[in-house]
């Protein structure tokens, strides 16, 4: 079972999506992370954060044409972002992605790449 919440989620991205479609995507990440945990290492907090952001990720990749805000409060400031995902698909396309990718070191990336493949003469 995950661990991020909906309502983290919610907390990172604001979004009108229903709770089932939020789930999907947090159950979705959680799978992802499941399947880099072995080759990554790390502890449950690293793998909560990658599955935190990478859910919202999902969650901005529903609405590519909606501008996204982003809000963090650390020490009393309160900083707004907005930014647009844009028609891509990519890991980079949102700041979610970057992040997930990089608490991954790479490997949600990697996993991504399309395997090689040999073709039978």
């Amino acid at each position: 079972m995950a661990n991020t919440t909906i309502e983290q989620v919610k907390g990172l991205i604001s979004t009108t999506e229903s709770d089932p479609v939020v789930q999907n995507f947090i159950d979705s990440a959680e799978s992802v992370v499941n399947g880099i945990k072995g080759a990554l290492g790390g502890d449950q907090a690293l793998w909560d954060r990658i599955e935190l952001n990478l859910s919202a990720h999902y969650v901005a990749m529903r609405n590519p044409d909606e501008v996204s805000t982003v809000s963090d409060e650390m020490s009393g400031l309160k900083t707004t972002r907005a930014s647009r995902t844009g028609k891509t698909s990519q890991l980079t396309s949102t700041a979610f992605g970057v992040i997930a990718n990089q608490l991954s070191n790479g490997l949600i990336e990697q996993s991504q790449r399309p395997k090689a493949f040999i073709s039978p003469l």
